[in-house]
């Protein structure tokens, strides 16, 4: 994700640029704009900064730094900007309701994907688990071989093999004689 947006970056620094200094209000703009009043709706917005207003059927400036027009001059719903057959209220209510599905929609997105991740991560815990407990059961079973080994090993030193007796009433696997 994070090199996507390193090569946004010039692109949007490009696109501030010009917004700043190529679209910036110079003496010629607002007269332009008022040459195209009494004209249509597309005549006026043959020129970026231009709006069209179809009540009062003038073609005005609008400044880069403010994104309103001045409520003054026109109302919202008869403001034509970019194009002439939808209205700047109705440009403005799109755009909003664009950017919040876009957004729900990257919302969603995120949400599923750590889900997911997460869903990962506990599967991957889990089978650890299991081959941690695996090898603990394993290591356990060869202590107890071991000690019973020892255990074995001792019982035979001393004659107290399970099977036989010895001494006390149990029987040897060995034939010992007493001497007399």
């Amino acid at each position: 994700m994070l090199p996507r947006l390193r090569a946004l970056l010039p692109i949007a620094v490009c696109v501030t640029l010009a917004l700043t200094h190529g679209c910036s209000a110079e003496d010629g703009d607002d007269a332009k704009c008022a040459a195209q009043s009494g004209k249509d709706c597309h005549a006026c917005l043959q020129f970026a900064q231009c709006y069209y207003c179809t009540s009062s059927k003038k073609c005005a400036y609008n400044p880069v730094n403010s994104f309103l027009p001045k409520a003054s001059n026109c109302s919202l719903s008869d403001v034509r900007w970019g194009t002439c057959w939808v209205n700047f209220l109705a440009l403005i209510i799109s755009l909003v309701v664009i950017v919040l599905v876009i957004a729900l929609s990257i919302g969603c997105w995120c949400y599923c994907w750590c889900k997911r991740r997460r869903t990962r991560s506990v599967e991957r815990d889990e089978q650890r688990y299991a081959r941690e407990r695996q090898e603990r059961e394993q290591r356990q079973a060869e202590r107890r071989a071991e000690r019973q080994t020892r255990t074995d090993a001792i019982r035979d030193k001393y004659g107290l093999s399970g099977s036989g007796q010895t001494g006390m009433g149990k029987k040897s696997k060995k034939n010992y004689q007493r001497l007399p």
